[in-house]
């Protein structure tokens, strides 16, 4: 019996893992669901979950519930148990889809990839970009923090895809369609016009409850002044060749 497909989403947090998994979403064959380990995995504040069901995408959910009843029912703590699970109540739900999965964690992508067929996708934003975002401001602290977990991401998941946020939501009539070659998909038109209605994100960034979102670029970083990076050079050089560079996988 062949493996369901899968596409998981990793980088690092603020770097357009919610915007990515929401235009990928939009394809007839996927569904997005966002951060799927942060619903199924042990320790999860399971009171908040459940008062969250009617705040997914979709309007209404009846999946998730379904998905973490299935969970009770088996008892296990084990992450691999708990995402077979997961896999199996969304075929029943959504046959023939493609689930788009932007946990991020690499625990998470190595769980998936053992039990499913399984496409990973890292999206990585311009440092600059990035500290602005967590701090206003652009700091060494925070390129080479952005720096080594990239190098850390890159050297543990070697086989992933990467894309630039940049090129993505700047010029997403070139990314986009590039993206769908690699993924093995066709490029429909309607991917870059986001629509959530048939998406089942329950966690994620808070835009995913924008149903009229428009892929817009968060350009503050440019409006920044700031020696760093001019004297971290090597951060810079490996911040254009990782977000600047062509779509490929290591």
């Amino acid at each position: 019996m062949s493996k369901i497909r899968t596409i998981f989403i990793t980088g690092l947090h603020r770097s357009g893992t919610t915007i990515l998994d929401m235009i990928l979403g939009t394809h007839s064959s996927c569904i997005a669901v966002g951060e799927v380990d942060n619903v199924i995995k042990v320790g999860q504040n399971r009171q908040w979950i459940e008062d969250h069901y009617n705040r997914c995408t979709c309007g209404k959910c009846e999946f998730w519930p379904a998905v973490m009843e299935a969970i009770d029912q088996q008892k296990s703590d084990s992450l691999e148990v708990r995402y077979t699970i997961f896999l199996k109540i969304f075929s029943k739900y959504f046959p023939g889809k493609i689930p788009i999965d932007s946990s991020k964690h690499l625990e998470s992508l190595h769980v998936l990839s053992n039990i499913s067929d399984c496409k990973s996708i890292r999206i990585v934003r311009d440092v600059r970009g990035w500290s602005v975002s967590l701090s206003s401001r652009i700091t060494p602290n925070n390129m080479l923090r952005w720096y080594w977990k990239n190098r850390n991401f890159q050297a543990a998941a070697p086989d992933t895809i990467r894309i630039g946020y940049e090129p993505l939501v700047l010029n997403p009539e070139d990314t986009v369609p590039a993206l769908c070659h690699t993924l093995s998909l066709e490029f429909e038109p309607t991917m870059l016009e986001i629509n959530n209605a048939k998406s089942h994100i329950l966690v994620g960034n808070r835009m995913r409850t924008n149903q009229s979102l428009k892929i817009k670029y968060d350009g503050r970083w440019m409006e920044k002044t700031s020696i760093w990076p001019a004297i971290l050079f090597p951060v810079m050089k490996y911040n254009s060749q990782q977000v600047y560079g062509q779509i490929d996988s290591y």
